[in-house]
């Protein structure tokens, strides 16, 4: 996490209702970053091993509501910031990618289906 791109990763579970809710709403704002090569959106399942809790990105300490989204800047492996479902969803898909937009320095959004037409 964080080589040499800045990263946005989603923690989720499969099993998870919010992390269901919250999967539109990230693919939404992957497909806003997906002709940015500067930056990458991800997600973890974080059943799916221990390595991530040796690698220190999750810690046994951690009591929250699945899923989170953390920010990690190019070349630093902790998280700048973090956000829980509740202000993820409060924040939708546009808020979200204003977040992003504003820790990586970036400048995404979301195209209307015309600019994607237009792309073709």
């Amino acid at each position: 996490i964080g080589r040499s791109r800045p990263v946005a990763v989603e923690f989720y579970t499969p099993s998870c209702g919010n992390c269901e809710a919250f999967d539109p709403m990230w693919r939404e704002v992957a497909r806003a970053y997906s002709p940015e090569p500067g930056m990458v959106i991800a997600k973890c399942d974080i059943l799916a091993g221990t390595t991530l809790q040796n690698k220190g990105v999750l810690h046994d300490s951690e009591k929250t509501t699945w899923p989170v989204v953390k920010f990690y800047n190019k070349d630093d492996p902790n998280p700048i910031a973090q956000k829980t479902f509740d202000e993820l969803f409060s924040m939708g898909s546009l808020g979200i990618i204003d977040w992003i937009n504003e820790l990586s320095g970036l400048d995404a959004r979301i195209q209307n289906k015309d600019e994607q037409k237009e792309e073709l």
